[in-house]
């Protein structure tokens, strides 16, 4: 194998993957003490009750004012009943124009609500599955330069990249956002977070 080049792979044993990282000179600590994964994890001063976490997945299933629909609801109960200690949800965008999906969540001060409710019921589905108390986070974003929020490219650039505009056919002379925008941005930020934690994240 060489370490510099993309393989596909199709290991059926850990075996295997030893075997592989030892050919590549790769340090692959591994154990098959599973009881681990079940052990409590410290996260930034609370408590997750094992190991098990989901990564933020984005389900693209929020309404057009960005909150979770029904689907969305029903895939975060599933993940607090399948026994992760830790659910991080999906990127949500802090203001209409920084949606990369027009289905993409937002959160704001007129759904708020629903977001509480969202982490209400993922909280009652881990209690019920498990007993324990699921820590919930929230990525918040902003999509720059791949915000979509109708459906098609609405580019918000920060600066212009040779490589990325080149990938994302924007034309040299786009314009980019004033720092009048930019400015304005720590506090959507600040403001999303507040909602967030309002809402039980």
């Amino acid at each position: 194998m060489q370490p510099d080049r993309h393989q596909k792979f199709a290991f059926r044993s850990p075996a295997e993957v030893q075997d592989a990282a030892r050919e590549l000179g790769v340090d692959l600590p591994f154990s098959r003490r599973l009881e681990l994964l079940a052990a409590p994890l410290p996260v930034a001063g609370r408590m997750a009750p094992n190991r098990f976490m989901i990564q933020p997945m984005e389900g693209f299933d929020a309404d057009a004012g960005g909150t979770p629909g029904a689907l969305a609801f029903r895939r975060y109960r599933r993940y607090a009943a399948g026994g992760a200690g830790l659910i991080w949800f999906e990127a949500t965008a802090i203001a209409p124009e920084a949606r990369s999906n027009p289905h993409q969540f937002w959160l704001h001060p007129g759904n708020v609500a629903e977001f509480a409710r969202l982490t209400a019921e993922t909280r009652a589905a881990a209690r019920q599955a498990f007993g324990h108390e699921v820590l919930l986070l929230l990525q918040l974003t902003h999509s720059g330069r791949y915000s979509r929020p109708a459906g098609t490219p609405a580019p918000i650039l920060a600066h212009h990249s040779p490589v990325l505009d080149a990938l994302q056919k924007i034309a040299p002379d786009a314009p980019v956002v004033e720092d009048g925008y930019l400015e304005t941005l720590p506090a959507k930020f600040a403001a999303a977070a507040r909602l967030a934690e309002q809402a039980g994240f």
